[in-house]
């Protein structure tokens, strides 16, 4: 998604009556499994500079062209946003730790002609390379308990809410590259017989609400696990849920270290999987499928992570990431205030005659 960042406005060093607003314009990751709007570089060389001119608004007059000569002149100017008032957080983004520093600043978002006044992050480097760039999160709400962990920040789903209401639903269409927000449910009569209810992980630690469905059996070439039979499989005292969680901003799939611990106790070898299936129950009781496999999808590979999402580690659920591996394909929709998340094959727009 494009997006356009405005930096503070700056005074032209060879005219003081001259002063600009530099901006940049960022590519974002639509991320479904972060909550917040985060760039890379928060202190860099404008890509484009918007000038003020406080004699002539004119922007085709004379002084409007000499200002546009006069940034070129000042381009070395490193631009800073104005502060937030919110300290800088300790994050994880996968398993790398680092620092987000919290300005607020105006942004338009592609190519629409609102300007809205948000708070954003700025990733540190070891951030920003693990994330792989800037971010656009469409988690819109958060865990209400604020404890030493938990320090939120406002959500940009929460910040784009206008007059008219907060955004409520979005659908991401992977084979189209649409993105669609609204205010209302998105998920069809038609389809709601393969909707999938929203399991909310909040009240076992998690700082906000990442978009998850329980998991009723996963297969790994074939091999199918379930909670019943993980548990089993390992003598455990405590049978864990399994949950899934839809993540755009991923290519590939992640599972949690227990999990990914437990099934390799079991005797499998997920660094060698070529395939995997996750199943799920919708609200009509059918069994839902989200297939993957290395041969037909490039962004194929599976991964171990450690997440710091629960408040009890060695009960919380298991945890499999979702990302383009198995999203890229088709459309995901999730209703935010109905609890229910949609996946359904969608053809390219260019392809229909």
């Amino acid at each position: 998604m494009r997006v356009t960042v405005s930096y503070e406005p700056v005074i032209s060093r060879l005219d003081k009556s001259l002063s600009y607003v530099p901006y940049k314009v960022f590519k974002l990751a639509i991320d479904t499994g972060s909550p917040y709007l985060v760039i890379s570089d928060g202190s860099e060389f404008a890509s484009f500079v918007n000038e003020m001119n406080s004699n002539d608004q004119n922007a085709f007059s004379f002084m409007s062209i000499l200002s546009r000569r006069l940034a070129f002149i000042d381009r070395e100017i490193k631009y800073v946003f104005p502060d937030s008032g919110y300290a800088p957080t300790i994050d994880i983004y996968g398993s790398q730790s680092g620092s987000i520093s919290w300005k607020k600043t105006l942004i338009q978002i592609s190519k629409s002609n609102v300007l809205k006044s948000v708070v954003l992050g700025v990733l540190d480097k070891n951030l920003a390379e693990e994330s792989g760039g800037s971010l656009l999160g469409l988690v819109r709400n958060q865990n209400n308990i604020v404890t030493e962990k938990v320090q939120p920040r406002p959500t940009l789903l929460d910040q784009l809410a206008v007059e008219n209401g907060a955004i409520s639903s979005f659908q991401i269409d992977g084979p189209n590259q649409l993105l669609t927000l609204s205010r209302k449910s998105m998920i069809s009569t038609g389809s709601e017989r393969n909707a999938i209810s929203l399991f909310d992980l909040r009240p076992l630690g998690d700082f906000v609400d990442h978009y998850a469905v329980e998991v009723m059996e996963l297969k790994f070439d074939g091999m199918s696990f379930t909670p019943e039979s993980i548990d089993k499989g390992i003598g455990s005292n405590v049978m864990r849920k399994i949950v899934a969680v839809f993540d755009t901003g991923l290519t590939g799939c992640l599972l949690t270290s227990p999990l990914w611990d437990d099934l390799s106790r079991m005797g499998l070898h997920l660094k060698e999987i070529k395939d995997i299936t996750v199943s799920t129950k919708t609200i009509s009781n059918l069994v839902f499928q989200f297939e993957t496999s290395e041969t037909d999808n490039p962004y194929f590979n599976v991964h171990p992570i450690n997440l710091d999402w629960f408040t009890d580690e060695d009960t919380c659920p298991y945890v499999v990431v979702l990302g383009q591996t198995f999203l890229n394909r088709a459309s995901l929709t999730i209703d935010i205030d109905d609890r229910k998340v949609c996946f359904e094959r969608s053809s390219r727009l260019s392809d229909v005659k």
